[in-house]
């Protein structure tokens, strides 16, 4: 029963750790999508 609790903890924080990769993954290409719209032009001036 020891050593299975050891194992679960490993992998809920590996788990934990590839969530938060693509989180980050997500938040940079969200980042560089923002940055691509509001430097050629604006959503607001196209309508």
């Amino acid at each position: 029963m020891f050593d299975f609790k050891i194992t679960l903890k490993h992998a809920l924080l590996r788990c934990d750790f590839s969530m938060r990769q693509m989180l980050n993954n997500n938040q940079h290409l969200f980042l560089d999508k923002k940055q691509s719209t509001t430097g050629s032009t604006p959503l607001e001036d196209i309508e």
